[in-house]
């Protein structure tokens, strides 16, 4: 009877590892990768962001300043968040917003999300500093 359990015991896993992975090292290996990815995406965000800002520079006219409220001097983004939302981080009415997005041939309502790059372009073209949340 004694052997019987311990051979079920012998069996039976200590810990669980993440699919794909056989031991501990290969955990190690699968975060490092998911960090280096995470950081890959967040440069080619940024890049986005830079291309859309040199578009916007050459193709939108700067807003007049008098008929935009005090903007914010600096502002921290999600990866998405809604028009909505960036709207009142930069003290502007949303239909402002929308009008500019519509100059750059994207159409979406006040509660449609927008990505990071996006956002970045428009409070960069609007001189405001961006930041990234978690950053």
């Amino acid at each position: 009877m004694e052997d019987d359990l311990t051979l079920f015991d012998r069996e039976k896993p200590r810990y669980l590892l993440p699919e794909g992975c056989k031991d501990l090292y290969d955990v190690i290996r699968q975060q490092e990768q998911a960090a280096a990815d995470l950081a890959a995406k967040r440069k080619t965000a940024l890049m986005h962001a830079d291309l859309i800002t040199a578009w916007l520079e050459k193709h939108v006219p700067a807003p007049l300043s008098e008929s935009l409220p005090p903007l914010p001097a600096s502002v921290l983004l999600p990866d998405l968040l809604t028009i909505g939302a960036l709207a009142d981080l930069l003290h502007l009415k949303p239909y402002k917003l929308i009008s500019m997005l519509i100059q750059l041939k994207v159409f979406a309502s006040a509660d449609e999300e927008i990505g990071f790059p996006l956002a970045c372009a428009v409070c960069r073209h609007l001189g405001v500093e961006v930041g990234r949340v978690g950053d």
